[in-house]
């Protein structure tokens, strides 16, 4: 049976990475969400030393907020991409030892 499904590329399928992949461009993402980050926590200082402009202060205070949720969720989705390709790579080797 295990020769059948070699023959058949069932093999080559199964541990395509490809999908995941192109996946791993959320470390880039992740970078630009540092650098909108890093931005506006420089404004923040500004707009608070002022006394004014509330208003930016709170939009200031809002962005950053949803930045940060936002890096989260990327965090936790490379997280889980590189737990499955570390799943799909030890999956591998068992099998190509097993051969």
């Amino acid at each position: 049976m295990s020769r059948d499904w070699g023959a058949e590329g069932g093999e080559k399928e199964r541990y395509a990475i490809k999908e995941e992949v192109e996946l791993d461009d959320i470390k880039d993402i992740r970078d630009e969400l540092n650098i909108i980050q890093m931005i506006f926590k420089t404004q923040k200082p500004v707009v608070d030393g002022t006394g004014m402009f509330g208003d930016f202060r709170r939009l200031v205070d809002s962005h950053l907020k949803d930045v940060d949720r936002i890096d989260q969720r990327a965090a936790r989705m490379q997280d889980a991409l590189s737990h499955l390709l570390d799943l799909k790579q030890k999956q591998a080797n068992a099998e190509e030892t097993h051969f």
